[in-house]
C-alpha cells in the first residue's frame, strides 16, 4: 500500500489555472495599462477642477475688492450727505428764528429783506451751507439778492 500512494502523484488543491503563466502576465500588463490611463484622466480632471476654483476664487477676490472700494465710497457720500442735512437743519433753524422774529414785529420790511448769514456758521461743514445760500442770494442772471424769509 505505501509503495502505491508513493508512485501516485497528490492531487491539485486549489484554483486551477485557465491561463499559462505568459499570458496571466499579458492581462496583468494590459489591466495595469489601463488603470494608468484611468488614472492620468482622473488626475487631469482634478487638475482641471483645480483651475477652475482658483479662477473663481480670483474672480471673488477682485468682486470683493471692487465691493469694498463701492463701500467706502458710499460711506463717504454718506458722511457728506450728513453734513450737508447738518449744514441745512442749522439754516432752516436760522430761518424759522428769523420768521419767528419778523412774525412778532407783524411788519416785515420789504424794502431791506434780510438774509441769513453764512459768517455766523462756524464749523467746517456749514460749506454746503454756503454754497447752497450762495446759490440762493443770486438770481437766474446773476444777480446778486437778498431772499426774505417772512412769514
Amino acid at each position: 500500500m505505501s509503495s502505491r500512494m508513493i508512485s501516485e502523484e497528490p492531487s491539485k488543491v486549489g484554483r486551477h489555472r485557465l491561463y499559462s503563466n505568459e499570458q496571466r502576465k499579458d492581462r496583468n500588463r494590459e489591466a495595469q495599462a489601463a488603470f494608468r490611463v484611468r488614472r492620468n484622466k482622473y488626475t487631469e480632471t482634478l487638475e482641471l477642477a483645480v483651475e477652475k476654483n482658483e479662477k473663481t476664487i480670483e474672480d471673488l477676490k477682485s468682486a470683493n475688492e471692487r465691493n469694498i472700494q463701492r463701500a467706502e465710497v458710499a460711506e463717504q457720500r454718506c458722511a457728506q450727505l450728513d453734513s450737508q442735512v447738518a449744514s441745512l437743519e442749522k439754516l432752516l433753524q436760522a430761518a424759522l428764528a428769523e420768521n419767528e422774529r419778523v412774525a412778532q414785529n407783524k411788519t416785515p420790511d420789504t424794502s431791506s429783506a434780510s438774509y441769513v448769514s453764512v459768517t455766523s456758521l462756524d464749523q467746517p461743514q456749514d460749506i454746503f451751507a454756503a454754497k447752497w445760500l450762495e446759490e440762493m442770494n443770486h438770481n437766474a442772471i446773476g444777480e446778486f439778492i437778498k431772499v426774505g424769509v417772512f412769514l
